[in-house]
Parts: structure tokens; sequence; C-alpha cells
């Protein structure tokens, strides 16, 4: 998933949310996305983990592109475990996995 308008919360411009991958840390679930990071003031490009809560926008377009990342990760965790009878606790089927981000699950999410 290409963007052009949604930055890093630590200084950046986000060019790209390649897949999402889960693991356990403490018996605890999460989630990220695979991505590329333009850090500011700089020509280096890292690829990373980026943690959902890091995506920002400062403008409507930059909104709809994260909004797009978020129909991919919904879709993701649908795909990939249950959610607790509260709603709250997710559950992977497998203790780790990665899947790549594709247009179809992003418009396509199972809200």
């Amino acid at each position: 998933m290409i963007l052009q308008h949604t930055f890093h919360r630590h200084g950046g411009q986000v060019l790209e949310l390649t897949a999402i991958a889960h693991g356990m840390s403490n018996g605890f679930p999460f989630w990220n996305y695979i991505g590329r990071v333009r850090w500011n003031d700089t020509d280096k490009v890292s690829e990373l983990a980026i943690s959902p809560v890091m995506l920002c926008a400062d403008s409507d377009a930059g909104t709809a592109e994260i909004d797009r990342a978020y129909e991919a990760l919904n879709d993701y965790l649908y795909r990939h475990g249950t959610w607790g009878n509260d709603g709250q606790r997710w559950s992977p089927f497998e203790s780790n996995g990665r899947a790549a981000i594709t247009e179809s699950n992003a418009e396509n999410s199972h809200v």
C-alpha cells in the first residue's frame, strides 16, 4: 500500500506499508505494520515494524490513507485470530504470522 500523506509519529514520512505481522510477548498478542519510512531531514529510508499508533496524518488525504491501513489490519486480525466474548482480547490462531497488504484486503474489511 503506497502512502503519500501519512507520517510517522517520531518524524518521517511513511512511504509504504507492505505487510502486517503479529507475535506474542509475555502471553499477549501484538501486531505491527511492516513498512518503509523516510526520516525527516535525511534521505535515509528504513524498513521497519510500525505500530498502528505511530501513523499520523495532517490532512484529509492522510486520514483516508490511515483508514485504509486500519481496514487492512482489521481484515488481517479477522483472518488470523478470534476476539474474546468481551471484544477486548484477540487470540491468534498461530503465535507468529505475517501477510502482505493488498488493496483487496484493505477494501474488503470485516467491520
